[in-house]
């Protein structure tokens, strides 16, 4: 299978990984910063064989991949997903899909009207302690459930949203809901008429 990735930032290395675990044919590698692509190449030992692009409709055109995995910064995931349905391809896009509903329908629309496999990367499915929960379910522990809830303890602090400008911002990434403090908006007071 030909597979392609979109983005070289952080989470990037973890996509060209699992790639190469499961023996896909690697074939490009896209980033319209150069230099995130060079990196990926050194610290992979990438051949010669992976093409560069710093054009994604480009890179679509010219390798007509199978599969995409798609780690851009979420407020393009959209658009680019649009782009790659329509040229036929299968989707592995990092969380959000879409900033709006209406733009993660038109990514299913598309995807059912092409015939193409899209997925959202929820790679905490797969650390050790998810497991032992649903092995522990699979089991019986826990007898029959009626009603579950869950705590998560995971935050955001200022160094995640210090890592890339485009953290924390409405336009990319929807904002902060549960870190408000980091957020590059002055509050609503409601005592000044907004």
């Amino acid at each position: 299978m030909k597979y392609a990735l979109i983005g070289c930032g952080r989470i990037s290395s973890n996509h060209i990984a699992a790639a190469m675990a499961n023996n896909l044919k690697l074939v490009a590698i896209c980033d319209t910063i150069p230099g995130k692509i060079e990196d990926k190449f050194s610290k992979f030992s990438l051949s010669s064989d992976v093409k560069k692009y710093t054009d994604y409709k480009e890179m679509l055109k010219i390798e007509k991949p199978d599969l995409i995995a798609i780690a851009t910064e979420s407020g393009t995931h959209a658009l680019i997903a649009l782009d790659c349905i329509n040229c036929g391809c299968n989707l592995i896009i990092e969380k959000p899909i879409a900033m709006s509903i209406r733009d993660a329908d038109m990514i299913i629309e598309l995807s059912r009207t092409r015939s193409v496999v899209v997925s959202a990367c929820h790679q905490n499915r797969f650390n050790k302690s998810i497991f032992k929960i649903r092995e522990a379910l699979d089991k019986g522990r826990f007898g029959k459930l009626f009603h579950g809830v869950a705590n998560i303890r995971w935050n955001r602090g200022k160094n995640y949203y210090k890592l890339a400008p485009w953290r924390g911002t409405w336009a990319q990434d929807g904002g902060t809901l549960m870190n408000p403090v980091y957020t590059q908006h002055r509050p609503v007071n409601m005592d000044d008429g907004q």
